[in-house]
């Protein structure tokens, strides 16, 4: 909903910076969809904090784990 009156895009910034690498080549990887399809994503996060917790660094890794190969 970009431009609706009082919303808010939270994928806009991943997006713009998404958009900016690849037009330099920069490969990225976004993880916000993989935080939100994983069944226990209350956990990615330290309580009350936006850093990742021990279960989101597995998640982060888990997904590297599986491009790379």
């Amino acid at each position: 909903m970009e431009g609706a009156p009082g919303s808010i895009d939270v994928d806009r910034p991943n997006r713009k910076i998404g958009e900016l690498c690849q037009s330099l080549r920069i490969p990225t990887i976004d993880f916000a969809p993989v935080f939100r399809a994983d069944p226990d994503g209350a956990r990615i996060h330290l309580p009350g904090d936006s850093h990742l917790s021990a279960y989101g660094h597995g998640v982060v890794a888990g997904e590297l784990a599986r491009r790379l190969r």
